[in-house]
């Protein structure tokens, strides 16, 4: 199972949220220090750390390119991680909810990704996994410092805390630069759909906190529920706005959105989000008749080209998975209504 498996419907922004723990094994240097037989020391410490949990290894020294990207776009592993070979990996929990990276560009990168809008629900749960290898492994730590990591703004409690989130109204506005700026001064980073040096797609964004050297991991949680919470009143404000000018034009633009989605024949998967992006605005607009496209929360994922193929070899052209693609969302979006 994976994260997306279990999306709720339920009408928010928000599509889903992450808390991300960093750690380093007192013992070694960081990864990009490791030679080989060191990083598959790392590897095997860890792996055995967590044998007692209902969780599956999977090294990366031993699957294919193409399993490695479907973990990516899915948002289980980075692209670093991904890069990497022997001595690197993923140990995942059963719920598909937890993914811990080893042998990225610290020894532990554990996250926890839970659909829609769970803050809470999602720092609970990776402070509970962290706290059990904590308990097995000797992490490196210093009481001035904190937690050591390869990068100094991880120091302290080297907690990072994101969520992925929609907001087309604000972006439509002309004002998400603003937005990105002001938030950058409150110390939070927006970033495109699949990370840094990325751009937005379908007016998707990820926002996450920059430090967390000077706050505990229950400080930083809590200012960034402050900060989710303005900018959904933000987006509900422009939202408001965009309605009020021309109700029919936003009424015309869901609704073609959505009569495309349910009858297109072929469709590539930068189309599919364009088209998204203007049916969940409708949802969360609560627009009569878009009810029953939650349905679109999950395929937001599994549409997506890697997890495309790794379901069904034969989707390995572009054109195959456009007309597949397309036939899935008839499929779904009709037998919902």
């Amino acid at each position: 199972m994976y994260w997306y498996e279990n999306q709720t419907g339920e009408n928010t922004i928000v599509l889903s949220t992450r808390v991300r723990f960093a750690r380093n094994l007192e013992q070694y240097p960081f990864p990009s220090r490791l030679d080989e037989e060191g990083r598959l020391k790392v590897w095997d410490q860890v792996r055995q750390a967590y044998e007692g949990r209902d969780a599956m290894a999977v090294s990366f020294g031993d699957v294919d390119e193409i399993v490695k990207h479907a973990y990516v776009e899915t948002h289980l592993a980075s692209r670093a991680l991904a890069a990497k070979g022997k001595g690197s990996g993923l140990i995942l929990s059963r719920d598909g909810e937890v993914s811990v990276m080893v042998g990225e560009e610290d020894h532990i990168r554990l996250q926890v990704i839970v659909p829609g809008k769970g803050v809470k629900r999602a720092f609970e749960k990776a402070v509970e996994w962290m706290g059990y290898a904590e308990a097995r492994l000797p992490l490196a730590f210093r009481e001035k410092w904190g937690y050591l990591t390869s990068c100094p703004t991880n120091l302290g409690a080297a907690m990072r805390l994101s969520v992925m989130i929609h907001l087309p109204a604000i972006t439509r506005g002309g004002v998400m630069n603003t937005l990105t700026r002001n938030l950058n001064d409150a110390g939070f980073t927006v970033r495109g759909l699949f990370g840094e040096g990325t751009r937005e797609g379908g007016e998707i964004y990820q926002i996450s906190n920059q430090t967390s050297r000077e706050k505990s991991p229950v400080e930083i949680a809590e200012a960034f529920e402050k900060m989710l919470e303005q900018v959904e009143a933000l987006e509900k404000k422009a939202r408001d706005t965009l309605l009020s000018q021309n109700p029919l034009e936003m009424e015309d633009q869901v609704f073609r959105a959505l009569g495309t989605l349910k009858n297109a024949r072929k469709m590539s998967y930068g189309e599919f989000i364009s088209l998204y992006s203007r049916v969940r605005l409708g949802r969360e607009a609560q627009m009569a008749g878009t009810e029953h496209t939650a349905v679109l929360d999950r395929l937001f994922v599994e549409l997506m080209p890697a997890p495309m193929i790794l379901r069904d070899a034969s989707l390995s052209g572009e054109a195959a998975r456009d007309e597949e693609r397309s036939r899935i969302l008839r499929e779904k979006l009709n037998q919902t209504e």
